[in-house]
């Protein structure tokens, strides 16, 4: 049996680490907290809705769903340079909440300086 529920939390009451991005909520931010049941395991975790949102549009732009589903810190980690700094780029353009919690700019400094 499996199930996914998410729900809004206008402000946590303690401190969570958001599974996108890997930084903090802080007690009084708001956030989403996901729980629910895969392949016979339990899981819960925290996101900013930012990164949520942005998740959303990385999955829709890809099709990527279920285990293809990438999370915000795989994009400088795991999806190839050229690919990291393509998306560090619309992240920047399109989510700029989402940019200043990763310091996107930084990052796309770096891999555009591994690129060369």
């Amino acid at each position: 049996m499996s199930f996914h529920s998410t729900r809004d939390i206008k402000a946590v009451r303690k401190e969570h680490v958001c599974e996108h991005c890997l930084t903090k909520i802080a007690i009084g931010e708001p956030a989403i907290n996901a729980a629910g049941v895969y392949d016979g395991d339990f899981y819960s975790y925290y996101v900013h809705p930012e990164c949520e949102a942005w998740g959303t549009d990385y999955a829709k732009r890809g099709d990527l769903w279920g285990d293809e589903y990438v999370w915000l810190h795989d994009v400088w980690s795991d999806i190839g340079t050229q690919d990291s700094i393509n998306e560090l780029r619309h992240i920047i353009e399109k989510f700029p909440k989402v940019a200043a919690l990763i310091d996107a700019a930084s990052r796309l400094r770096e891999l555009e300086a591994k690129a060369v």
